[in-house]
């Protein structure tokens, strides 16, 4: 189940942001047999660790291997995440700036990120505030 805002967390600052977020994305059906000639399905994760104005992403699956670490802006309900340099793993999410906006609709948290590989449409991804 995904977690919703706490009606007690609406603010206008960073802080109602600050937190570890998490996604796991599944692609494929092993139904099906192979995927991409890979049997089996894609596994992703992904985690999104927000403190004030810094934050890091991490993503983890198949050919995915990368720790980020990111500056944040504020704009309304929307957090805009950057890349500011890889900590570890690859570097290809320096291409997309911002790589994230996490942001807020009907008390949930949704993310845009072309540097998420869903298999299809990247924008309005719901994903889950760990408290």
């Amino acid at each position: 189940m995904i977690s919703c805002i706490d009606q007690n967390e609406k603010s206008d600052d960073i802080d109602k942001f600050n937190g570890t977020y998490g996604l796991k994305i599944v692609i494929g059906d092993n139904k099906e047999g192979k995927v991409d000639g890979i049997d089996g399905n894609m596994l992703y994760y992904y985690t999104i660790d927000v403190k004030g104005d810094t934050s890091r992403f991490v993503g983890v699956g198949h050919m995915t291997y990368f720790s980020d670490l990111c500056k944040n802006k504020i704009y309304g309900d929307t957090l805009y995440i950057s890349y500011v340099k890889t900590i570890e793993g690859t570097d290809y999410n320096k291409a997309y700036q911002p790589i994230i906006k996490l942001y807020i609709k009907d008390t949930c948290y949704f993310i845009d990120s072309k540097a998420i590989y869903t298999g299809r449409n990247n924008k309005g991804i719901q994903i889950e505030k760990n408290k």
